[in-house]
């Protein structure tokens, strides 16, 4: 990421008693992440002097049907750069796995197609070593290969300087909400609290977001994944995932029905986007950039400051914890095709958004749409533009128009508006009903309270029905979160 021009220095002001050398200690782990830190008394002066680390690292090795393209020793070489690594399974076992995996048919269906991924990761979690890693995904690929001529072996590595860059700030924040004896006590023991040791970008799942960014219902491809090399294969071919997993275990295996007020016309297939596998080069450059955006705005502690300069770590690690607990929800999302399943996670990233764009009632609001959301299907590289553009817009459409067509008396729709309250003096429009619709529905997941009049105004008139692809919703959002993630990390409005 190109070096940015340098804004004026920040300041930290450590509370009177509290021990100063903690932050002396912490001094040169922000320099590391391209800090220059002066102490001035109580006070601290930060100035940005170089651009931390990137998150992801494309790493310059694949494997093809042809044969390695680059040099394996890149992979070690990465491996190298975290301190040891201990395998997470029997290495003794790895190889009697390995061969028993090349003794494999091509999986039938997508049960065996699971069952074949856990033990291709089981034997990567095995490896002892940087050049056990190697062999094992070497010979994996391989056998893939043999399944999937047309695919190839990709890598990401983890950068663990990312994440010593991003240590000080958590430490602050977990000083500032829990106290400087609290860091004193992490400091000499190593044991981090919750504050500062939740839920981390490095606990997330890149490559699932990435491989179902697109589509839930096309498999592009597999990940493999350790803690500091994300393997991906990608099949060359789309799977069509006729029986997806989540379904089978749980409306079948545990007997949950699928979802509640759905749509009539939920029965009915609905198209999603069909990309071209030549998109997918494009698609993952553009992933990775903008996952490092994301990344990188949540370490720079700069961003969360109050107009006069002063930095709040708090804030950045209260954003980074409900950001993280975004990616992770939404990758449940999108690998999920069970309806139930869906809604759980379209209601709980509802709330999560929420908490970023000042408050539920901004969340569906038309002037959001048209100034975050549907530029952002613009920035997709290629003919995805395009193709996401019309499908938002479409979808959106769709969301409004199922919406209001719930509502049961007819005198309070028309064609423009949708009559709300007693006499009908309420007039919105569609879209602006849909919106508050959506905001009165998600205060009922904690319960009906008719005594409220918006409850009692918007429920009363409606048969409860929710779009079918209303959970669709949660994938455009994190693509203007990958777009733009400045519209809802920085904070620059802070109270001064």
């Amino acid at each position: 990421m190109p070096a940015t021009p340098s804004p004026p220095p920040w300041t930290l002001t450590v509370p009177r008693g509290a021990r100063t050398t903690a932050i002396d200690n912490l001094a040169d782990g922000m320099r590391a992440g391209g800090l220059d830190v002066t102490r001035q008394g109580l006070r601290y002066r930060l100035e940005r002097q170089a651009d931390p680390p990137p998150c992801l690292v494309t790493l310059p090795w694949r494997m093809t049907a042809a044969g390695a393209i680059g040099d394996s020793q890149v992979l070690r070489d990465h491996w190298q750069t975290w301190p040891p690594v201990p395998p997470m399974l029997d290495p003794t076992k790895a190889e009697a796995a390995l061969q028993e995996f090349e003794q494999r048919a091509k999986p039938a269906n997508m049960l065996e197609h699971a069952e074949m991924l856990y033990a291709a990761e089981g034997i990567v979690l095995a490896a002892a070593d940087a050049d056990a890693v190697v062999r094992h995904i070497s010979r994996l690929a391989a056998k893939l290969l043999e399944w999937y001529p047309s695919g190839q072996m990709v890598a990401w590595g983890v950068n663990y300087q990312h994440l010593v860059a991003g240590r000080p700030g958590d430490m602050l924040a977990a000083a500032t909400a829990g106290g400087w004896g609290e860091l004193q006590r992490t400091l000499r023991t190593g044991h981090r609290p919750l504050w500062s040791s939740g839920e981390d970008i490095s606990t997330s799942q890149p490559t699932g977001l990435y491989l179902n960014l697109i589509s839930s219902f096309d498999v592009l491809g597999v990940a493999l994944n350790t803690i500091p090399i994300r393997f991906i294969f990608e099949l060359g071919t789309n799977l069509r995932d006729e029986h997806p997993l989540d379904l089978l275990g749980v409306r079948y295996v545990h007997s949950v029905s699928d979802a509640h007020y759905l749509s009539t016309d939920a029965a009915r297939t609905r198209s999603g986007p069909q990309p071209g596998l030549l998109q997918q080069d494009a698609l993952r450059e553009w992933f990775v950039q903008r996952f490092n955006a994301i990344a990188d705005h949540l370490i720079r502690i700069e961003n969360f400051r109050t107009k006069t300069g002063e930095l709040r770590p708090t804030v950045m690690r209260q954003t980074a914890l409900t950001v993280n607990r975004i990616l992770n929800v939404t990758a449940h999302l999108l690998a999920s095709r069970e309806k139930a399943t869906q809604f759980a996670d379209f209601w709980d990233l509802f709330d999560l958004y929420g908490t970023m764009v000042g408050g539920l009632g901004n969340v569906f609001a038309e002037a959001r749409w048209r100034k975050d959301i549907l530029p952002a299907m613009g920035s997709l590289p290629g003919d995805l533009a395009t193709l996401f553009t019309k499908y938002a817009t479409d979808l959106r459409n769709e969301w409004i128009a199922e919406v209001a067509a719930g509502v049961t008396d007819p005198k309070r729709r028309t064609k423009q508006m949708i009559y709300v309250g007693a006499g009908k003096s309420q007039p919105r429009s569609h879209a602006a009903f849909f919106a508050k619709y959506l905001d009165v529905r998600r205060n009922t997941l904690h319960g009906y309270n008719f005594a409220r009049s918006d409850q009692r105004e918007f429920l009363a008139i409606h048969d409860g029905r929710l779009p079918v692809r209303l959970p669709e919703w949660g994938r455009l959002e994190f693509i203007a979160l990958l777009a733009d993630p400045g519209r809802l990390i920085d904070h620059l409005f802070l109270a001064t």
